[in-house]
């Protein structure tokens, strides 16, 4: 769903994503699933240049749930004059932060907690990859 606020200018998305993993060996006997629902809610700030995204699993949160937030801030300064070239100008903060909690005992708690932690910081740095080159293609590519 996408709709503008009309108060404040602000645009809000928010997506239902559906996911597809696998699961490590150790964990199947406990946990075997290898989908998951994401929702995803967005807002984009165009007067503070900012953009705000939460993203939270849906699916399974009886046994783990994962949220992650993302806070991305353009800043530097703007050319009113000279539109073509903002977005060289511009520097961008990626502000991500997640937390991860896991519903089960058993003693395998903690294992599963890092497990999941080490996996959504390799994909965040992946994630950092392909942002910082969607970006630099921006860059090198005027604003129409």
């Amino acid at each position: 769903a996408t709709k503008i606020d009309q108060k404040t200018g602000n645009l809000h998305v928010t997506r239902l994503i559906h996911k597809t993993s696998s699961v490590p060996n150790w964990i199947k006997p406990f946990y075997s699933a290898t989908h998951a629902f994401v929702l995803e809610e967005s807002v984009v700030d165009l007067k503070h240049r900012t953009m705000s995204i939460v993203t939270r699993n849906i699916s399974h949160a009886r046994v783990a749930v994962v949220e992650e937030r993302v806070q991305i801030t353009a800043s530097g300064q703007e050319d009113e004059d000279d539109c073509k070239n903002v977005a060289i100008k511009q520097n961008t903060l990626v502000d991500t932060k997640y937390t991860v909690t896991v519903h089960f005992g058993w003693g395998i708690r903690n294992s599963i907690e890092n497990y999941m932690s080490k996996r959504l910081k390799e994909h965040f740095a992946k994630s950092k990859l392909i942002f910082q080159a969607v970006l630099e293609r921006l860059h090198s590519q005027p604003v129409v």
